[in-house]
Order: C-alpha cells, then sequence, then structure tokens
C-alpha cells in the first residue's frame, strides 16, 4: 500500500498523517478490528484471543483473502473449522466467496442431505438458498436427485467428455450387485456365486460399489464385464484365470467379458458435490 505512486500533493502519501489516511473502499472498520486481533499476534509471535467470534473468524478470512494475507487466511480456515459450524448454507456461501474448498463440498453437502430428509428434522427453506445464484441453486436439486434416483440424472453417450461436463464424468461409480442379463428374456442379476470373485475367491457384498472408466450409455448405464474387478486381486470377478467368457447362473447363456451389460450408478456425496461444482472448486486454493 504505502509502495504505490503517490499524487503530487502537499499533502504527502497516504496513511502518512490522520488527516491523510489510506482509503479502503467497500470495508467496515469492524471487520479491520477483527483481522487485526489476529494479525497482530500472529505477526508478533503472540497469542490469537481465545474469544474471538465466528464473526471475527469470518472477517478476518474475508479480508484475508481480498489482500492474499496468506497466513491469516490459513488460521481463519482453521478456527472456522474447529468451530464445527452446522450452519450448512453458510458454509456453501463461505466456501464460495472465499474460495474454501473444505467449506463449499460440506456445506453442499448439508444442505443436499436436507433436501434428501424425509423426516424434516434438518428443514431448509426456500428463504435460505435465496442469496444464491439460479446456476448453483440448480446445481443442488441435480445432486439432490442423482441421490435420490441415480438412473434419472442425464448422461450423453461419450465415455470422455471435456472436464466441464458435470454430468457425465470419465469415471463413475457402481454397485457390484447391479449387473443385469443382456438376453432379453432373462434380465436376472448376474453376478458370481455371492459376489465371488472367480480367480481369489475374494466375496464382495451387496451394497460394495467400485469405479469405472469404460462405460457408455445405452437406453442405460453399461459397463463391460472385464472392467468389473476384484478389490483383492484386480482381476474381473466374472473371469476365472483369464477365461473370456461367463455364464449366467439364470439362464445359462454365455457372453464374452468385453461385452456391455446394464448396471446401476450409485453416488457418494462427495464425489457428486465435486462433480457438480468443478469449476468453483477450481478456484479454490
Amino acid at each position: 500500500m504505502f509502495q504505490a505512486p503517490q499524487p503530487q500533493s502537499g499533502q504527502g502519501a497516504e496513511g502518512s498523517t490522520r488527516d491523510n489516511p489510506i482509503v479502503l473502499e467497500g470495508e467496515k472498520i469492524s471487520d479491520w478490528r477483527s483481522l487485526i486481533a489476529v494479525l497482530v499476534p500472529i505477526t508478533t509471535g503472540g497469542n490469537v484471543p481465545a474469544d474471538l467470534s465466528i464473526n471475527d473468524w469470518l472477517s478476518s478470512l474475508k479480508l484475508a483473502t481480498k489482500y492474499n494475507m496468506g497466513p491469516i487466511r490459513t488460521r481463519a480456515i482453521e478456527a472456522i473449522t474447529e468451530k464445527n459450524v452446522s450452519w450448512h448454507n453458510g458454509k456453501m456461501r463461505w466456501g464460495l466467496d472465499y474460495h474454501v474448498k473444505s467449506f463449499l463440498i460440506d456445506g453442499v453437502a448439508g444442505i443436499v442431505n436436507s433436501l434428501l430428509d424425509s423426516t424434516l428434522t434438518l428443514s431448509l427453506s426456500m428463504r435460505e438458498l435465496e442469496p444464491f445464484s439460479l446456476k448453483t441453486i440448480n446445481k443442488l436439486f441435480w445432486i439432490e436427485k442423482a441421490m435420490r434416483s441415480p438412473d434419472s440424472v442425464y448422461h450423453r453417450s461419450s465415455p470422455n467428455p471435456s472436464p466441464s461436463d458435470c454430468a457425465n464424468p470419465i469415471s463413475i461409480r457402481i454397485k457390484y450387485f447391479s449387473v443385469k442379463c443382456r438376453k432379453g428374456t432373462c434380465g436376472a442379476p448376474m453376478y458370481p456365486d455371492n459376489l465371488a470373485c472367480l480367480t481369489c475367491k475374494h466375496r464382495h457384498n451387496e451394497d460394495e460399489t467400485l469405479v469405472v472408466t469404460d462405460w457408455h450409455v445405452h437406453h442405460h448405464i453399461q459397463v463391460p464385464l472385464a472392467e468389473i474387478t476384484c478389490k483383492q486381486c484386480s482381476k474381473s470377478i466374472y473371469s476365472k484365470n483369464g477365461e473370456r467368457y461367463f455364464q449366467c447362473t439364470t439362464c445359462k447363456e454365455k457372453f464374452h467379458i468385453n461385452r456391455h451389460f446394464s448396471v446401476t450408478r450409485v453416488y457418494d456425496l462427495t464425489e457428486l458435490v465435486e462433480e457438480a461444482f468443478e469449476e468453483e472448486i477450481k478456484l479454490c486454493y
């Protein structure tokens, strides 16, 4: 601030006297008081006051982000995190305004859980969403819809979309148990006995999931059997010692393990938030 070029006048440099202060437009005195309460101890080796409120820390975070005060910003984020705030729409707003990934993810996840909560114990009013843009609100309801009904969200066919396409990521999560026989008259769940890998015999439970990258959409999301790998030995659970065919346990039809089969996509909420808010998260630091 003091090194900035100064206008030629008889008053001297801004900040050199009480009559000629440095003018910072759009800031509140209370915000600066909160920042100074943090700034002075950190820069002089003292202790930050233990009684600072969440608003004090938010003011410090706001100014530290705006004026690139790295250590103050880091300390403010830590302090706000330690307070374990449950105000989800506030957390999301702080994450968006101050580019803090953990606040953004926690806030969005909290709002989505409120939307999903059928008991209404988490209750979320529309007024709480009013400060946010229509784009942000659309993303919240897209995530809620994907969590409630995974097959209802839109996906394009290409398994290699652009990184900005939040509706169609390069990798997706599916359930081992969700594979269905592709024979028209069958359609039964198709998996080895008790989901045991045919090579190493490791068993996967019905709720267990895996991430796949080779997939496409043809009426439903489809994945080749070869891509559905064991978490123990990393081989396809449908291929015993490298065999290329698997027989449906219901209709006895044999299929090459490179054939694609319908599966159900499932979501990890954090992954879904990162997918929908990819652009905003790129701005976080």
